[in-house]
This record gives C-alpha cells, sequence and structure tokens, in this order.
C-alpha cells in the first residue's frame, strides 16, 4: 500500500481534507472570536485513520474477491453526482448503488455484476463505520443551534473526512492458466458473473478513495453520540455485505433488494435523528453557575482539566452566573470553585478568563446560532426536485 501514498491522487484528496478543515476552523474563530486553531495536526489524524480503514477495506475487499472492473464504477459516479445536486449527502454510493442495481435487474441495463456492486457499499459503510468508533469524535466543533422551544442551547458538530487507500481487484478472463497464486476452494465469495475459476485471474490495482462522516451532538455527549452511529454503519454495512454474498446475478427480484440499499441508509439517518431530537438538551446554561461547553487545546483550561459540561460556580469566592461576570471578577491569579458532574474541586489559573480557553454555553434567550433545519428525507426532496422540474 505504500506506492498509493507517492499518488497524486492521495495527496488531492489530503489537500481537499486540509481545505475542509481550514475552513471549519476559521467558521469556529469567527463564530466564537477565537484564534484560528492550526489545522496540520487534524489533517495528519486524517490520514492517518484514512490508511487504517484502507487496510480494513483493501482486506474485505481481497476476501470477497470483489472485482471493482464489474461494478459500472463510471455509471455509479455519474447518478451519484446528479444526485448530489439535489442534496450533497445524496452522493453516497448506497443511493446511486440502490438505481443501478433496480434498473439492472428491470431493464438489463447498464451491465454490471449486482453482487458485486452491492458488496462494495456494503464495505464502503463498514470501514465508515470503523473510523467512526474510533476516530468520529476527534473533530467535534462546539456550536450553538436553536431548539425546538427557542431556547440557544449547546452542542457539536462533527465533520470528518478521511482519504482512503484502497487494494482492489481486477478480473480478466482466458489467462487463468498464467496464475502465480493458487486460491482456496472457498474464494471468491462473490459470484463472478458465472465464469469459470480456471479460466480468470485477479490482478491487483490501486484506488483512490474519501470517506466522509458529518453529525450532531446535542443531548448525548459526542463520544456516546459517535459510539451509537458507528454501531448502526456497522449492523449496516455488515448487512449490505451479506445480501450481497446471498443473491444470485440475473434475478428479478434484486430490484427488491436494491431497496435496501438506501432504505437502510435512510434507517441509519432517522435513528441518528431521533437521538438528537427525543432527549433534553445537554449544554444549557444551569440555573447556577457557567457550563463549559468545550476547552481549546493547550491553554490554561485544558491544562487545568477542565472539561465539557464542567460548571464554574465562582472565582476567587464572587458567585458567577454568566461569562460577563466571570470576565468582570476574575484576576491574574484566580481561585476557581468547579462543580465535576457531583463532585465539587477548588483550582488556581493564573490567568485572566478571557485567556483561560473556554467555550461556554449560549445565553438561553438570545445571541448567535446555527440552523441545522430541512427535510433531508432521499424521497421527499426528490419529490420536490421534480415538481419543481415539471412546473418550468
Amino acid at each position: 500500500m505504500g506506492f498509493l501514498l507517492l499518488s497524486p491522487l492521495f495527496w488531492a484528496v489530503v489537500a481537499l481534507i486540509w481545505w475542509q478543515n481550514s475552513r471549519l476552523a476559521k467558521q469556529k474563530s469567527e463564530f466564537f472570536h477565537l484564534p484560528k486553531e492550526k489545522v496540520w495536526r487534524k489533517t495528519l489524524q486524517s490520514v492517518g485513520f484514512g490508511l487504517l480503514g484502507g487496510i480494513i477495506g483493501s482486506m474485505l475487499m481481497l476476501i470477497l474477491g470483489l472485482d471493482i472492473a464489474s461494478i459500472g464504477i463510471e455509471y455509479l459516479w455519474i447518478i451519484a453526482l446528479v444526485l448530489a445536486l439535489i442534496n450533497p449527502r445524496f452522493i453516497c454510493f448506497a443511493y446511486s448503488g440502490g438505481i443501478l442495481i433496480a434498473a439492472n435487474a428491470l431493464f438489463g441495463v447498464p451491465e454490471l455484476n449486482t453482487p458485486q456492486l452491492l458488496a462494495l457499499i456494503g464495505v464502503l459503510h463498514f470501514v465508515e463505520g470503523t473510523l467512526v468508533y474510533f476516530a468520529g469524535h476527534l473533530q467535534a466543533m462546539p456550536i450553538y443551534v436553536k431548539w425546538n422551544d427557542g431556547r440557544i442551547i449547546g452542542g457539536f458538530n462533527m465533520q470528518n473526512f478521511w482519504p482512503l487507500p484502497l487494494i482492489a481487484l481486477m478480473m480478466q478472463e482466458g489467462i487463468g492458466e498464467n496464475a502465480f497464486l493458487a486460491m482456496p476452494d472457498w474464494w471468491p465469495i462473490l459470484s463472478n458473473g458465472g465464469l469459470a475459476q480456471e479460466n480468470i485471474m485477479y490482478l491487483l490495482v490501486a484506488v483512490i478513495a474519501a470517506l466522509g462522516y458529518s453529525d450532531i451532538a446535542l443531548v448525548h455527549e459526542v463520544r456516546r453520540k459517535t459510539k451509537k452511529s458507528a454501531k448502526y454503519l456497522l449492523i449496516y454495512g455488515a448487512v449490505i455485505i451479506l445480501l450481497a454474498v446471498s443473491i444470485k446475478q440475473g434475478q428479478w427480484w434484486n430490484a427488491l433488494i436494491a431497496l435496501a440499499a438506501p432504505l437502510g441508509h435512510e434507517l441509519i439517518i432517522h435513528l441518528g435523528q431521533r437521538m438528537e431530537k427525543n432527549g433534553e438538551p445537554l449544554y444549557v446554561q444551569p440555573e447556577r453557575g457557567i457550563m463549559i461547553l468545550d476547552v481549546l487545546e493547550g491553554l490554561p483550561a485544558q491544562k487545568k482539566g477542565l472539561k465539557p459540561h464542567d460548571i464554574i460556580l465562582a472565582v476567587n469566592d464572587k458567585e458567577v452566573n454568566n461569562y460577563r461576570e466571570l470576565l468582570f471578577f476574575s484576576e491574574g491569579y484566580n481561585d476557581v470553585l468547579l462543580k465535576h458532574g457531583n463532585e465539587f474541586r477548588r483550582l488556581r489559573i493564573n490567568a485572566h478568563a478571557d485567556k483561560w480557553g473556554i467555550i461556554p454555553v449560549p445565553n438561553t434567550t438570545g445571541g448567535r446560532y446555527l440552523y441545522f433545519g430541512g427535510n433531508f428525507h432521499f424521497l421527499k426532496v426528490l419529490q420536490k426536485k421534480l415538481k419543481k422540474l415539471f412546473k418550468k
């Protein structure tokens, strides 16, 4: 896999990830009036976890015998880009792949291997679930949003991108006698289109891909939310892979099976949204004190062990109930009374409060906030777009 790191395409993906991280850092800096964070560390984190995902994905693809040349990759991308015009999140292969499989089953076009394409969708989402579990929480950005009842609350927006260098297979017919490595009888697990195993040979090819993960955490801690999301993605990926292994090429009911990809993906999104709607916001202004939404790396608050959801009750023996009071009463040397869960502790921070590196939860009755509304259900969005098109 080392030679993939020399690919210009790989570094183009890394550059895009750096640009995305830089854009998010700028948004954070402007929204909270903070110095802009350096993004090289986050970009290196993304590259490192992307390499891990590439190894996992390559192993799954090789074990399954996934032939990258038989899935209609060019059609997959064309449909994905068209769907992205409806909504950017529809660029996911779950939607374009489902459309392709249904068209192949019903009309015989385009020519592709249904089990292979379905397996690719499953593998990519299984890898995404793995990366979300281990790294989905690492680049969470604090946000202020408007809750259902009109309150302004705090939360986190998770935006992660990973470059994915993969080793895939490409099947060639009629040269099996020149194969250098004998494979076990059970391999390949996936259908190879009905060709005799002794008449084909598989070549290793390099593929550069990218994975993205986007979510918000308002009623759960970031780590808990990403673990839940990872579980859904892992189950979804495993189910899609099992479907790919169990179905046969050319069966008419593949059109029905194709619905499992987009509808299953919609179910994941629905479950994630329900987690955020059916609960009480976690980061809200308490009746007494100032709740911390986030702490910045390398600054006094982090060095003293302050964490999100901690509550600052008093500074220099003066009770504080909003950020302005904290700024007013703080000095160069401060005695801070802090509540962490049900525990109270005192600590000293030798800096004025504006240098601590904390982001407090918002004032619930006003101020700036981000809007995350909108209708994101695939079928409803598609219906609205088609109605506008026909009206024109």
